[in-house]
């Protein structure tokens, strides 16, 4: 019982106390369609598990692109295209707000804007796992580095047809 208490103290101090959450709620819960339910009655396959470092790696990895000497994305050429790239692995609100700060569309094409990466999950060090459900899970991090110091990164995975994907990013 005091675990439950914690873990929903955590939640409600993450979703009162932080300014700079982007959560995007609109994947919160879906209706099971016809093949769903028939898939769970069958009782397929196993259901995907959450691997942290794996999604949070795999987002960064999609959102830094490839570009030539001027800064021009070879890949893409608007934001649209990069944020669907990314909407598979994360809500689409998320996907909009780290494209929309490091990216720049100009004649027909894309560009990155010569900035830093925003702070991020630092692979391979430890994560803090707080189950929500069995479908959502929220995953922080205390990072330090030269570059923004002190920060704690806590990031909501939801299962969404059987995939994982980013559904909020707070860091403070």
């Amino acid at each position: 019982m005091k675990k439950l208490v914690a873990i929903l103290a955590i939640i409600a101090f993450l979703f009162v106390m932080s300014p700079n959450i982007i959560h995007d709620s609109s994947n919160v819960s879906h209706t099971l369609g016809i093949q769903e339910k028939t898939a769970i009655a069958e009782d397929t396959p196993q259901r995907a598990e959450l691997n942290p470092e794996a999604i949070t790696a795999e987002f960064m990895n999609r959102l830094k692109q490839e570009t030539d000497e001027n800064y021009k994305v070879l890949k893409y050429n608007r934001k649209s295209e990069l944020v669907n790239e990314l909407s598979e692995i994360s809500s689409k609100k998320v996907a909009e707000y780290y494209v929309n700060g490091l990216y720049q569309e100009k004649g027909g094409s894309l560009y990155v804007i010569p900035t830093e990466l925003p702070p991020w999950f630092e692979q391979g060090k430890e994560f803090e796992m707080s189950k929500i459900n069995e479908d959502s899970y929220h995953m922080s991090q205390k990072v330090n580095n030269d570059l923004y110091g002190s920060y704690e990164i806590t990031a909501g995975a939801e299962r969404i047809n059987n995939q994982w994907k980013i559904t909020f990013l707070n860091v403070h």
